[in-house]
């Protein structure tokens, strides 16, 4: 995706990247797999094509052979779709074409979650055959050295793998934090409302602290298939009257909701690659706690600010 169409970090990552270079001067155009239409967005060229990881292998084939009629127009492909990097790494491997790819997230992603040994054997034995793929490509950019480490035990050559942390829209930077007179303490999260994210952590720990505290309030803005079971602790937990959720705020207004926190709480229960949003807050100097798990505890380092 490539915004207007927004997902996750990853489409600000690469609006960020393809921005820079053309300031650069370097020739930016941008293939986006959530469409069929054409347009220019900020002097980039942006060409829009239906795929999607369930889209089926024929028509992942297709859009391999598009990309190879068309990289000759290019000296290098830079890929920022993990599931489509089978493809590329054939596209490397028998064509020739020089493709680089940003890791984005862990190799394992996409066996997904399963009760059935016998899916999992099959989607085990595919993930192989991708990540196996994937070597093809010329180089990869791992977002954390805890990432890079997941694919170096995975087999992936220590030298075709870089460290490059996302990048920081330098409107989110901030001098100066701006005091506040309010005893209120408002306790903010960002982010998709997945499982693995562990707002349902997050929630818990505020409903202690409310015990002995009751001048806060939990701001929880993004949107997933934990909605709807996030609010429903939260009334279980008698807190609906501290609690506001708001599905998305628009990313030009994000800057606001990081100013009218005190404190971002970063909760996931997984191995984040990286963590984009705590970029974002620290970069508006408000203060932060993360989880000990994947790489939020390198960005952050003070191991007072880790749970």
């Amino acid at each position: 995706r490539y915004p207007p169409t927004f997902h996750g970090g990853g489409e600000i990552s690469v609006k960020l990247l393809a921005e820079s270079l053309k300031k650069s001067d370097i020739y930016v155009d941008l293939l986006s797999f959530d469409g069929n239409t054409g347009e220019k967005v900020n002097g980039i060229q942006v060409t829009r094509k239906l795929l999607s990881p369930k889209s089926g292998t024929l028509k992942k084939l297709k859009m391999m052979f598009y990309i190879k009629k068309i990289s000759k127009k290019y000296d290098l492909i830079h890929a920022y779709n993990i599931f489509f990097y089978e493809y590329l790494g054939l596209l490397s491997k028998f064509f020739g074409v020089k493709v680089i790819g940003t890791l984005n997230n862990l190799p394992d992603i996409s066996l997904g979650e399963t009760k059935n040994p016998f899916k999992m054997f099959k989607r085990k034995i595919f993930n192989n055959a991708r990540l196996s793929l994937m070597k093809n490509l010329n180089c990869l950019i791992c977002l954390s050295e805890t990432l890079k480490q997941e694919y170096i035990k995975k087999g992936f050559n220590d030298e075709k793998l870089i460290v490059i942390p996302n990048m920081l829209d330098t409107k989110f930077l901030n001098s100066k934090k701006i005091a506040k007179e309010s005893k209120i303490i408002n306790i903010l999260f960002i982010g998709l409302l997945y499982k693995t994210k562990g707002v349902d952590v997050l929630i818990r720990a505020v409903n202690e602290s409310y015990k002995k505290h009751k001048n806060i309030i939990l701001r929880i803005i993004g949107d997933g298939p934990e909605s709807e079971s996030l609010k429903a602790l939260c009334n279980e937990l008698d807190l609906g009257d501290i609690t506001d959720f708001k599905k998305n705020v628009d990313y030009g207004s994000i800057v606001s909701a990081y100013d009218k926190a005190d404190i971002f709480v970063h909760p996931g229960r997984w191995n984040e690659p990286f963590g984009r949003t705590i970029l974002e807050a620290m970069a508006r100097r408000l203060p932060i706690l993360v989880s000990d798990i994947g790489a939020p505890p390198d960005i952050v380092e003070e191991k007072e600010l880790i749970f």
